[in-house]
């Protein structure tokens, strides 16, 4: 069984406090775009085994695929195993959701290949116990998230959008991100960017792009925010950096106008991508 893991961008996100239990209460905008990994799943007699064509993703029990398969195969009590080859394409450490896509796409597939007819809510349960940011991939789309991720609300989905993102030659650890949380800082109203998703103001949508961690890791790493101003010398509806960084995209409403600027990205950068919403 190939299922793909999509990856997304962050059009919102806002750290509102730490918590008690160490985790950041958030309030984010996510959305999935077509970038994605494959992911080929097979029964085995017993035991999980990982393969990938990317000699840094680690294949034993520290891939969150091996999490995931170990937390279905226990809930379920499935006595066999699972063999899980991950093809993949999505940068790592680029605020881009790739592990936790992963992670999801794996439950949605054992769910298939096992025939176990789970229901939703029994997937997202086991999605948070994975990560944070696992349960939205087993919905995907357009979605606000809450909490520390995993409380999901539906809003207007946004209309067909290209993006073109780079990925500096730097990794972003979210652990460290976290860490430079300001608790005295202003908490920044979304009500903008839902009045264009529900109106289908693309460019309103874009005007009210944000990303607290930019006011963090900018200062630390100069060339995310290099990225971001080659981009926006293009005009784009919107650009920010996603998730904890390191990677900066530009929304563009014409794939033509984002075909030519990811020429142009390719030009100055090893890591650019072209792709679009997906929901």
């Amino acid at each position: 069984m190939k299922i793909k893991a999509y990856a997304k961008v962050n059009l919102f996100l806002d750290i509102l406090y730490k918590r008690q239990d160490g985790f950041h209460e958030l309030d984010m905008i996510m959305q999935t775009i077509s970038l994605h990994d494959d992911i080929t799943l097979s029964k085995q007699p017993r035991g999980i085994t990982i393969t990938c064509q990317d000699s840094t993703i680690p294949t034993d029990k520290k891939n969150i695929t091996y999490q995931a398969a170990l937390v279905f195969l226990e809930k379920t009590k499935i006595q066999q195993g699972v063999a899980i080859d991950i093809l993949k394409r999505i940068p790592v450490e680029a605020g881009l959701g790739g592990g936790s896509s992963d992670g999801a796409t794996v439950l949605i597939g054992l769910n298939n290949l096992f025939k176990t007819n789970l229901s939703t809510e029994q997937l997202l349960d086991m999605a948070l116990i994975i990560g944070s940011d696992v349960p939205f991939f087993i919905k995907g789309g357009t979605k606000r998230a809450k909490g520390r991720g995993e409380i999901l609300s539906p809003i207007y989905a946004l209309p067909k959008t290209y993006f073109v993102i780079i990925k500096p030659k730097i990794n972003s650890s979210t652990k460290s991100a976290y860490s430079l949380f300001n608790q005295n800082k202003i908490n920044i109203n979304m009500s903008h960017i839902l009045y264009g998703l529900r109106n289908h103001q693309i460019n309103e949508v874009g005007k009210y792009l944000y990303n607290e961690f930019e006011e963090y890791l900018f200062p630390l790493y100069p060339t995310i925010k290099q990225a971001k101003e080659f981009l926006l010398q293009y005009d784009p509806i919107g650009c920010l950096m996603s998730g904890s960084g390191s990677s900066v995209f530009a929304m563009f409403e014409h794939r033509n106008q984002a075909t030519f600027v990811y020429e142009q990205a390719l030009s100055k950068y090893d890591n650019c991508i072209l792709c679009h919403s997906h929901n």
